[in-house]
Parts: structure tokens; C-alpha cells; sequence
């Protein structure tokens, strides 16, 4: 778990360091994924994606996601160039595919995690939604991804 979580915030600061772009665009390609999940699970949602870990995750809402990370990853491009080096602006569009299923990956880890041990929330600091880890679960895979791919 120390691994999990340590190597995750490593990367967020490691990405701080290389520039604020990295970090937002980040958490733009989590939010872009989460939001085109679920609103592509709700309206064309049928066959479910994991239903032990999380039942309401459809394979439609996954693909909803991906598309709405590459949608935005591109509008981000667009108006920071910069911020796909020491790629290209269309191989960091692609990247984001893999961010995205990243994303959704850590998010169903962190369910499992929370199934296996029986809780609603990994935590108390912030009430209602689902505790700290859960606010950061996509991003504690994501930052390792880029990294790994080279953006900082």
C-alpha cells in the first residue's frame, strides 16, 4: 500500500516540478474521463465493466471516457502546445487513451480495496466522498504512466 500511494505522489510532484501544464492536464484527462464515463454509461450503458467491483461501471462508460479524455486532451494541446513535449501534440492525444484506462484502472483498484476490507470511504478527512484516496485514486496511476512515457 506504502508503494501504491507513495510511488503515485512521487510522480504528482515530480510533474509539479517539470510544470503546472503536466499536473492540470492530468487532472483534466481524470475529470474528462470520470465525467464521459459516466454520462456515455448512463445513456448507452448495458454491459457491465467489473459488476464485483464496481456495478454501476459499464464497458459503454469506459469508451465514453477514453473518447472524452482525447477530446479535451486535444483542446488542452491546442492551447498549450508545450505541454507534449518532448513528444508530439498527436502521440500525446494517443497517450491519453492509456492515461484514461489508467485513470479508470485506479479507480477500480481502489473499489477492490474498499470491497476487501468491507468500508464505504478510505477515509474520514473528506466526509461523503469516499475519503482522500478516493479523490486521488485515478491520479495515483496516471502520474506514474507519464512519467514512465517520458513527459517529465
Amino acid at each position: 500500500m506504502s508503494f501504491y500511494v507513495g510511488s503515485g505522489f512521487n510522480a504528482l510532484l515530480d510533474a509539479r516540478i517539470a510544470g503546472l501544464d503536466k499536473v492540470l492536464l492530468a487532472l483534466f484527462i481524470v475529470w474528462a474521463t470520470d465525467s464521459g464515463a459516466y454520462l456515455a454509461g448512463r445513456r448507452f450503458g448495458t454491459r457491465k465493466l467489473a459488476p464485483t467491483i464496481s456495478p454501476n461501471k459499464t464497458i459503454e462508460g469506459a469508451l465514453g471516457g477514453i473518447l472524452s479524455a482525447m477530446l479535451v486532451t486535444s483542446i488542452f494541446v491546442f492551447f498549450d502546445a508545450a505541454v507534449a513535449a518532448p513528444h508530439s501534440q498527436w502521440l500525446l492525444v494517443i497517450y491519453s487513451i492509456f492515461f484514461s484506462l489508467a485513470g479508470q484502472f485506479g479507480d477500480l483498484v481502489e473499489s477492490a480495496i474498499k470491497r476487501h476490507y468491507g468500508v464505504k470511504d478510505s477515509g474520514k478527512f473528506i466526509p461523503g466522498h469516499g475519503g482522500v484516496l478516493d479523490r486521488f485514486d485515478s491520479l495515483l496511476f496516471v502520474f506514474p504512466l507519464m512519467r514512465v512515457l517520458g513527459l517529465f
